[in-house]
């Protein structure tokens, strides 16, 4: 489940507060529903944001997804009705709030990129261009995937075989690579 929060342009200003801000936000936000003690204590959140981008209509917007639509609904019931908020310290106007479902496609993208510890003691970030060992991001992509899923729907699933059965890379016109994948779910073969 997701849900849209759309933004009026500031006058003379872009409208890109920091990751930080938006987080605190959204944990405001939650305060007095039955989420709002999501923040306490070292355990999956169960949601995640996009950076601002403009929509269509030209309006500084991000996203929330979670798979835990009593969230989505929290969040956009505390929304719903708001002119102004604050996020970080800018005071912006609410143009739009609105929760939506993504059908399931043959592709996913993500605009943000996927960020795994390579050593979470030593708040280490697995880098592709440094490290150089694909095995070891797509192992920890399956392993985070496996205990969020298990925490999430409270079973103990395992995956036997590698999360992707495929890999695409495209290299872009400034060098940069993009890996799409391939899995088969459900007999169907899905690109990602």
């Amino acid at each position: 489940m997701r849900l849209k929060v759309a933004f009026y342009p500031a006058e003379g200003r872009p409208v890109r507060p920091n990751k930080h801000a938006v987080q605190g936000f959204i944990y405001n936000m939650l305060k007095g529903t039955g989420y709002g003690d999501i923040h306490e204590g070292a355990k999956f959140k169960f949601f995640t944001f996009s950076d601002f981008f403009t929509d269509r209509r030209g309006n500084p917007t991000f996203i929330v997804s979670s798979p835990n639509r009593g969230f989505i609904d929290a969040l956009h019931s505390s929304l719903k009705d708001r002119v102004r908020v604050y996020i970080g310290t800018e005071e912006l106007t609410i143009a739009e709030v609105r929760k939506f479902r993504l059908p399931l496609t043959r592709r996913f993208q993500t605009g943000s990129p996927v960020v795994i510890h390579r050593d979470s003691r030593r708040n280490e970030y697995f880098k592709l261009y440094v490290h150089r060992d694909l095995n070891f991001f797509l192992d920890r992509l399956r392993e985070n995937a496996e205990k969020k899923y298990n925490a999430f729907y409270g079973e103990d699933f395992h995956l036997d075989d590698p999360i992707f059965d495929r890999m695409v890379p495209k290299v872009r016109r400034n060098g940069k690579i993009d890996v799409y994948v391939r899995i088969i779910k459900g007999g169907g073969r899905l690109q990602l």
